[in-house]
């Protein structure tokens, strides 16, 4: 059986060099790119649902958000209804580079799947979206 561990990390890995070598100049990290994706459609949300969403631990939404915030792409407030929380908004600035992050983006996935038919595309899709799933559904279960 092929290692699919193997393959979904080579993948990963030229995906974060493709989004370094085209962000380069913005100030944006690649591996910062999937908090101003669920920001823009998402403002004011908790950083705690942020986390959530990312399904990633606090602390490291809260150290990204931190640099993100000192770059200029985020501002973080206390919630006026609970001030236990922290919502989290993108700025002018991440909202300029909604459009070029979301063509880099589109972009590489195009890429990837150029040579796929229509239905070898969908079947790729929703196959990485059951292992995905499974993958999620195991962090959750074990408390990760």
């Amino acid at each position: 059986m092929a290692n699919i561990m193997r393959s979904i990390s080579t993948t990963y890995r030229a995906c974060m060099l493709y989004r370094e070598q085209a962000l380069a100049g913005t100030g944006l990290g690649p591996c910062q790119t999937p908090y101003l994706m669920t920001l823009y459609y998402n403002e004011g949300i908790s950083q705690e649902a942020l986390s959530r969403k990312l399904n990633l631990h606090k602390s490291t939404v809260a150290r990204q958000l931190g640099a993100l915030e000192k770059d200029g792409f985020v501002r973080r407030e206390p919630d006026p209804d609970d001030h236990r929380q922290i919502l989290v908004y993108p700025t002018k600035k991440a909202r300029d580079l909604e459009e070029p992050l979301r063509h880099v983006l589109s972009s590489w996935s195009q890429f990837l799947l150029e040579d796929f038919t229509e239905d070898e595309k969908n079947t790729v899709v929703q196959l990485m979206e059951r292992i995905a799933a499974k993958a999620s559904q195991s962090v959750k279960e074990r408390s990760l």
